[in-house]
């Protein structure tokens, strides 16, 4: 500022695409294990833009939330956070949406050591899609060759691009740091940075996110009766299937350049609200919405 140079970012342009993410994982692993992810409790540690997103789309699903965030705590934000040495005690998900920080009182490197991951409840299902070091991997791998219970998605790794084959190998979603790339996530951090200059050379523009974005190859669905676990898991699959691309990184991991060749020619995916959806039921129509579906209610 004091040499006259403006600065701006795209906060939580992506929040939608992470959280979707998350829950794409849960309900895979929901139906290949055979769960019903609104019995779990999930813990969200870190409740900025996407874990803010995240809990409101759980808790639309009916998912009790836990959450973590020692900054908002100390603020005295509304709420009840709990620590982390407590939350894994409660809770039968623990997902990470913090950023890395290495020093100072709220530092988060290598936060999850081998204490606490020996420590996480029986069939604990573990997610990070935030930083690789949250968790220290090389304690994971040694974890996870003795707890065979544990479930893990991991979608960011230490050493990037360069990243433990090993440990890819022992977890059961892996992959390649694509969390946030939506073409609506992209196109929202486009579209904020832009009014920043329009702003900056003060000629504000109104720009419509639906402008930029293609039609999607599904013009319309129409569903009948109540929504359950198994047919919103198609739903999610019509525009992310998470498993294609962890089966993805497996099969380009040992290449060279792989991990970041994924990244940089990755398919741009839609997000949910993409897909426009005819109810013939009201709370079937309020649950879609809710979880952020282009859903309508018609009478039958």
């Amino acid at each position: 500022m004091k040499s006259g140079i403006e600065f701006a970012y795209a906060p939580g342009c992506n929040s939608t695409a992470v959280a979707e993410y998350v829950f794409s994982a849960l309900l895979f692993l929901a139906e290949h294990y055979n769960f019903e992810l609104n019995k779990r409790i999930v813990g969200i540690v870190g409740l900025g833009h996407i874990g803010t997103k995240l809990q409101k789309i759980l808790e639309a699903w009916g998912v009790k939330i836990l959450t973590c965030d020692p900054i908002r705590s100390a603020r005295g934000d509304v709420g009840t956070f709990y620590s982390l040495n407590d939350l894994i005690k409660k809770v039968d998900v623990l997902t990470f949406h913090t950023p890395l920080l290495h020093y100072g009182l709220y530092n988060t490197f290598h936060m999850m050591n081998e204490k606490l991951l020996m420590s996480l409840r029986p069939n604990t299902i573990l997610i990070n899609s935030s930083r690789g070091s949250v968790i220290n991997n090389n304690i994971l791998l040694k974890v996870l060759k003795i707890r065979k219970d544990l479930k893990v998605v991991l979608d960011v790794w230490e050493n990037e691009p360069k990243i433990s084959i090993d440990l890819v190998n022992n977890v059961n979603i892996a992959t390649a740091h694509i969390a946030g790339y939506t073409l609506e996530g992209k196109i929202r951090g486009a579209i904020h940075i832009f009014k920043c200059w329009c702003k900056f050379i003060n000629q504000p523009q109104k720009i419509d996110i639906n402008d930029f974005l293609p039609s999607n190859q599904y013009k319309e669905i129409v569903l009948h009766g109540m929504i359950n676990q198994s047919i919103l898991y198609s739903l999610v699959n019509l525009t992310y299937n998470i498993y294609k691309d962890n089966t993805l990184l497996r099969n380009l991991v040992t290449q060279p350049k792989g991990f970041d060749n994924l990244r940089k020619f990755y398919k741009d995916r839609r997000e949910w609200f993409s897909l426009k959806i005819k109810c013939d039921l009201r709370i079937t129509c309020k649950i879609l919405k809710q979880l952020g579906f282009n859903s309508f209610f018609i009478k039958r």
